[in-house]
């Protein structure tokens, strides 16, 4: 007990990697996904079956773009949205996502550099991958307290 009372509680550090540096400004590292709509009740007013999720690290700033098919080319057009004018292959960027080929090849064609990891491994991106899960929970909660109001 009485080494109980006089420890200190110290939190853990999170280990980081030396080689890897923090991003430096907006864009610089982004991590991306797709959120698959399931069955056809939660699709889109439009047929939207799948969203891409776009996260800077730098800003914190999260973005959602509902799309109707996860091809490369709407792939493209919606990271060119979210990253703006500054969108091109001179651009120092860094993107985190899945195995996916419609991903890494956007990527490719904007002249980032992509990050792809192993297909169906949810440590690669967890962050990503948390705010995924924590989104779909809020949509569920808001569209049943709505259903009662």
């Amino acid at each position: 007990m009485r080494a109980k009372m006089t420890a200190r509680y110290h939190r853990r550090k999170h280990e980081v990697n030396p080689d890897e540096l923090p991003p430096l400004f907006f864009g610089h590292k982004l991590r991306v996904d797709h959120l698959i709509l399931g069955d056809d009740l939660s699709k889109g007013s439009e047929g939207e079956k799948a969203c891409l999720i776009c996260l800077d690290e730098y800003s914190g700033c999260i973005q959602a773009f509902p799309q109707t098919s996860r091809t490369t080319d709407s792939n493209i057009q919606c990271l060119q949205k979210f990253w703006g004018t500054k969108a091109h292959g001179k651009a120092m960027c860094t993107v985190k996502s899945d195995a996916a080929l419609e991903l890494t090849e956007a990527v490719s064609y904007l002249g980032w550099l992509p990050e792809g990891g192993v297909p169906n491994d949810p440590f690669h991106n967890s962050k990503l991958e948390s705010l995924i899960r924590r989104t779909k929970e809020g949509v569920k909660w808001l569209t049943v307290v709505g259903g009662f109001i």
